[in-house]
């Protein structure tokens, strides 16, 4: 079974580790054991902070009984003087799969470590989130559209109503479509590892143009009947509330009160 082994850093930017008894045989090449992740050079090993993964870059010496990491002094130092080493490291494992993972778990044999951001479970949330979101940006195109066609008293204008509606829905369908097969090509944990890329609306929007781009090209007379409820929805994807940082939005408070004051104060 695969135990975690306690490290305990040292004011002389070294860590130290006691390997359990009988865990590693006398005149082992401590190389040979996967201590650091594959590839890595220089070497990075892989500590847990006490709240998620981190790699620390070091070199390694010792013997069968314990092992020191000396951590660079320029370099980045571990988080916490008390972490968990976690070795040996799966060969697939690289850099980016440990950074911020939260998850440790052992290999098919027992053989070395695995490190996940989040589950297949989450990966379906972000389906649904997806999903959720890109509904809810036709929603109302589409509740418009559907009251034109239960208003309509005409023949000809139902006809067209219900021809209107329908080429909106099947175009929302398509975009939904896209984000899935989108979401399925991802590895478990992508939206961890890349959390700007992964922002709801991106891919969404990003979709929406792909399908608009298909139609324009492919079915220019459906793309007829939705090109300006589309045109409505891209705007409304592609406007973002201008936000603020914490001390941009205390200093536009500070200016903005001592404004109010001044003309108060003017006004008297």
């Amino acid at each position: 079974m695969l135990t975690p082994t306690f490290v305990q850093s040292n004011e002389d930017s070294s860590g130290w580790a006691k390997f359990p008894p009988g865990a590693v045989a006398a005149g082992t090449d401590l190389a040979t054991l996967g201590l650091h992740i594959a590839g890595t050079n220089p070497k990075r090993f892989v500590l847990w902070n006490g709240h998620q993964f981190e790699t620390i870059e070091g070199t390694i010496n010792g013997s069968h009984h314990a092992a020191r990491i000396v951590y660079p002094y320029d370099k980045p130092q571990p988080h916490e003087y008390l972490a968990h080493w976690y070795y040996p490291i799966d060969p697939r494992i690289t850099e980016t799969d440990v950074l911020r993972a939260t998850v440790a778990y052992p290999n098919d044999t027992n053989t070395g470590w695995l490190f996940a951001h989040c589950d297949a479970d989450a990966m379906i949330d972000y389906e649904h989130e997806l999903v959720a979101a890109g509904v809810g940006a036709f929603a109302h195109l589409l509740d418009l559209a559907q009251v034109k066609v239960n208003e309509a008293t005409n023949p000809t204008v139902k006809t067209d109503a219900v021809a209107n509606h329908y080429a909106l829905f099947e175009f929302r369908e398509t975009v939904l479509t896209s984000v899935l097969v989108w979401c399925r090509s991802l590895h478990i944990g992508w939206q961890e590892q890349n959390p700007h890329e992964a922002h709801v609306h991106r891919p969404i929007l990003k979709a929406l143009q792909e399908v608009a781009q298909l139609w324009q090209a492919t079915r220019p007379d459906m793309w007829r009947k939705v090109n300006a409820r589309v045109g409505q929805i891209e705007t409304r994807l592609s406007r973002h509330y201008a936000y603020e940082t914490r001390w941009d939005q205390a200093a536009r408070l500070a200016a903005e009160a001592k404004a109010a004051a001044e003309a108060e104060a003017e006004g008297a």
